[in-house]
C-alpha cells in the first residue's frame, strides 16, 4: 500500500534530487548545487530552463525548510505528504483505497495539478 500512494502522490520538487531516509541516516535531506536535467514544463509541452528548475528548488525548499536552517529534514519532507494523505482518506480508516486514490487525482488534476 505504501508503494501505491508514494506512486500516485505528487512529489513536491521537480525529480531533481531526493530525499529519502535509511537506516542509520541522518533523517536530513540537503540541497546544493544546481539541478543537472532540464524536465518537461507542465501541460505546456514546453522545456523547463535550468533557471526555473532551480527557483522551484529554492521556492520549494523556502516553503519546507518550518525550522528555517538550510536543509529538510524527513520530518519536513513528509509533512505535506502526511496532510494530503489525510486528506484524501475520506472515511479515515488510515488507508487509501483504488476509489479514494482515483477521486483525489481527480480533484487534484482539476486544481491544475499541484498543490
Amino acid at each position: 500500500m505504501v508503494v501505491l500512494i508514494a506512486a500516485v502522490m505528487v512529489i513536491t520538487f521537480t525529480g531533481a534530487e531526493v530525499c529519502a531516509k535509511s537506516r542509520g541516516g541522518s533523517g536530513q535531506c540537503t540541497l546544493s548545487g544546481p539541478a543537472t536535467r532540464g524536465h518537461a514544463a507542465a501541460n505546456s509541452g514546453k522545456q523547463t530552463t535550468q533557471h526555473t528548475v532551480d527557483e522551484k528548488i529554492t521556492a520549494g525548499l523556502k516553503r519546507l525548510d518550518t525550522d528555517k536552517d538550510g536543509k529538510l529534514s524527513y520530518e519536513e519532507f513528509m509533512a505535506p505528504h502526511i496532510k494530503r494523505f489525510r486528506e484524501d482518506d475520506t472515511n479515515k480508516d488510515g488507508f487509501l483505497t483504488e476509489e479514494e486514490i482515483r477521486n483525489a487525482w481527480k480533484k487534484h488534476m482539476m486544481k491544475g495539478g499541484n498543490r
